[in-house]
């Protein structure tokens, strides 16, 4: 705000929140402290209205009404700006404090995803956001994890292809093969596939309902945006996880035949 406009809400909240934000500290907040900032100004114009004049008065009010329309992009920053969740999409470390697994984290991100769905953009309070944030120091990076979902959804498709090109109407020397490799080699990660559906589910359906309900109301970043519809969107079936899924389906799908003709159990 303006200087004389400043001057006349000395004695409101207003003038301590402005001064606080013109301070040295104030002019390098953490986004979450932005976030914080710019919803206590709102509320401290609010509150200070009744003491001004009609102008004056108009003027702020104006002024609260941009910011309004701002926090939506602040509270995005907020977010995705964050160092921890900066950590937490990437590749680590693993664990700042010691979990050894994802789960606690993802279910306060998915909480905070509800109340900004559920209330709107002041939503939620940057300390509930920071809270979340801390939980998130206990669980290991999920960039890894996306990797190797993306990594099994290649090899099962790929080896399902070659396996539906196998002629099933006997138990061949070929047939044969394809079944001895499968005893030795994919019974064995099935308990692997068991674990990665079991994290990485429930983390990127977190991660989901957090970019969507905060992207409501903003212009999301190009590359955010492929990020969203490529890795994070759980239910189109151009995501990640619904193409890995598939894979696993297909790979299924693809030995059951050859494995009923050379009577090994039904996969």
């Amino acid at each position: 705000i303006g200087v004389f406009d400043f001057l006349a809400v000395v004695g409101c909240e207003l003038s301590e929140v402005v001064a606080e934000r013109n301070s040295g500290l104030g002019r390098v907040l953490e986004p979450t402290r932005r976030f914080a900032h710019e919803v206590a100004v709102i509320d401290a114009i609010d509150a200070c209205l009744p003491s001004l004049g009609a102008e004056r008065a108009n003027r702020l009010r104006a002024v609260a009404e941009d910011k309004e329309g701002e926090l939506p992009a602040h509270r995005w920053n907020a977010i995705w700006l964050d160092s921890e969740v900066e950590r937490f999409l990437g590749d680590g470390p693993a664990s700042l404090v010691g979990g050894t697994d994802s789960s606690d984290g993802p279910r306060q991100l998915a909480r905070v995803a509800r109340e900004m769905a559920q209330k709107g953009p002041r939503f939620p309070p940057a300390e509930s956001l920071e809270a979340a944030f801390r939980e998130l120091r206990d669980d290991p990076a999920i960039g890894g994890v996306i990797r190797e979902i993306d990594r099994a959804r290649r090899d099962l498709s790929f080896v399902a292809a070659r396996v539906v090109r196998t002629p099933t109407d006997s138990c061949d020397r070929t047939a044969r093969r394809l079944v001895r490799i499968f005893e030795a080699h994919y019974l064995a990660i099935q308990s692997r596939l068991v674990e990665v559906d079991r994290r990485a589910g429930s983390v990127l359906e977190a991660l989901d309902s957090l970019y969507r309900a905060s992207a409501q109301g903003i212009s999301v970043p190009p590359a955010m945006q492929q990020f969203g519809t490529a890795i994070l969107d759980t239910s189109s079936e151009s995501g990640l996880w619904q193409r890995y899924r598939a894979a696993v389906l297909g790979h299924a799908a693809a030995w059951d035949e050859l494995l009923r003709v050379c009577g090994v159990i039904d996969v």
